[in-house]
Parts: structure tokens; C-alpha cells; sequence
């Protein structure tokens, strides 16, 4: 817009040296020669402020890129300090987790520790009730079997005897008395057979507490030997997070 304006008064001037040139050619030469001197002027200073334009549009180039650097290279340092710094907390997390880790393991080996001194200790209680039972039990046993048999020999001497006073008698009670003492000593055979099925029913009794008390013993000493190789192995990590 602004160049058309210039370029309409170049040609108004133009139009006013002609004319101008007709009436009086001294005026006109001079004003020629001034024009021309502005022209140039002009044309000197259009090309200064595009001069000037382009040197400001390199200069902003110039700028755009040198902040454009800048920029870069500022987001590149904060990109690493971040990284750097995100490194070093990930690494303070870890030491903390893995010390979290190893004081846990230490108080689940300590308590698996004292878990199996524990166990032990039930175990050697077990075992000292169990001997104390089982010499309870054969005592009983052996005292059962004496008072059975001293019962039996009693029964069968107090038997004959009877049977000695009355074979002064009749013959027909003698006789009955023999059948009698003789129903007598098949009773007593019988109750004697009923007395050794009895003590053999005690005597399984007695190896199938004792097979049974070999069994509790082999799955207590099972149980030890795990609990023994799960301290092994926690301490074993535990060693090797440290």
C-alpha cells in the first residue's frame, strides 16, 4: 500500500516537472534535479530497511536457532539430572528393600530358630512321658499276669485240697466230687486259656503302642530334618543378601 501511495507521488512530481518543464525550464531543472536527488534518497533508504529486514530475519533465525540450542540443550541437562536422579532414588528404594528383606529373613530364621528348640524341647518331653508310660504300662502288666497266676495256682491248690478232705467220703460223693474237681479244672483251663488270650492281647497291645510311638518318633525326626533345612536355607539367603 505504501509503495503504491510512493509510486503515485513519483508520478504526480513526474507530471508536475513536465508540465513545468513547459513553462519555465530553469524551475523545472532544478526541481528535476531535486527530485531525482530525493529519488535516490528514497531508493537508498528502501534498500537500507530491506537491508535492515534481512538482516533482522537472519538475525531471527540466527536467534530462533541459538534459543532452539539452548532450549535443547537445557531440556537434555534437566532430562539427565532427572535420570540421575530417578537412578539414585530406584538405588535408594533397592538398598532399602533389600535390607527390609534381610532384617525379615533374620527375624524368620530366628523364629524358626526358636521354633525348633521349641520342638525339641516338646519332643524330649514327649519321649520321657512316653518311657514313663510305658514302664507304667508294663508294670501293670507284669503285676496283672503274677496276681492272674497266683490267683490261678491259689484256686487250684484251694481245689485239691477240698478234694483231698472229701476223698474220705462216700464213693458216690467221691465220685461226684471228681466230677466236680474235674468240670473245676476244665473251668480252670478254660479261665487259664482266657488268660493267656489276655496276656497275648496285651503283649500286641503293648508292640502296637510301641510301633506306633516308632512312627510318631520317625515323623517328629521328618519334621526336624525340614524345619533344620529351612533355617539352613533362610540363613543361607539371608547371607547372601547381605
Amino acid at each position: 500500500m505504501k509503495e503504491l501511495r510512493l509510486n503515485e507521488a513519483w508520478t504526480r512530481l513526474d507530471e508536475v516537472c513536465l508540465k513545468l518543464w513547459k513553462e519555465d525550464r530553469q524551475s523545472a531543472a532544478g526541481l528535476q534535479a531535486l527530485v531525482e536527488e530525493f529519488r535516490a534518497d528514497v531508493d537508498r533508504a528502501e534498500k537500507t530497511v530491506a537491508s535492515l529486514r534481512e538482516g533482522m530475519a537472519q538475525m531471527r533465525v540466527t536467534v530462533e536457532g541459538e534459543v532452539q540450542s539452548e532450549a535443547e540443550a537445557r531440556i537434555a541437562t534437566l532430562r539427565r539430572e532427572l535420570e540421575d536422579a530417578g537412578h539414585k532414588k530406584l538405588a535408594d528404594l533397592e538398598d532399602r528393600h533389600l535390607r527390609a528383606e534381610a532384617e525379615l529373613n533374620s527375624q524368620h530364621a530366628e523364629r524358626l530358630q526358636a521354633f525348633l528348640k521349641e520342638l525339641e524341647e516338646k519332643e524330649r518331653r514327649l519321649e520321657a512321658g512316653w518311657l514313663e508310660r510305658r514302664r507304667e504300662l508294663e508294670a501293670d502288666y507284669q503285676s496283672r499276669l503274677a496276681e492272674q497266676a497266683q490267683a490261678q495256682q491259689d484256686r487250684i491248690a484251694e481245689l485239691r485240697g477240698e478234694a483231698l478232705r472229701k476223698e474220705g467220703s462216700l464213693s458216690a460223693a467221691q465220685e461226684a466230687l471228681a466230677k466236680e474237681l474235674e468240670a473245676k479244672e476244665a473251668r480252670l483251663a478254660e479261665q487259664e486259656a482266657q488268660y493267656q488270650a489276655r496276656e497275648e492281647e496285651l503283649e500286641r497291645y503293648r508292640r502296637d503302642l510301641e510301633a506306633d510311638w516308632q512312627v510318631k518318633r520317625q515323623e517328629l525326626d521328618e519334621i526336624k530334618k525340614k524345619l533344620q533345612e529351612e533355617v539352613v536355607s533362610v540363613v543361607q539367603q539371608y547371607k547372601k543378601g547381605a
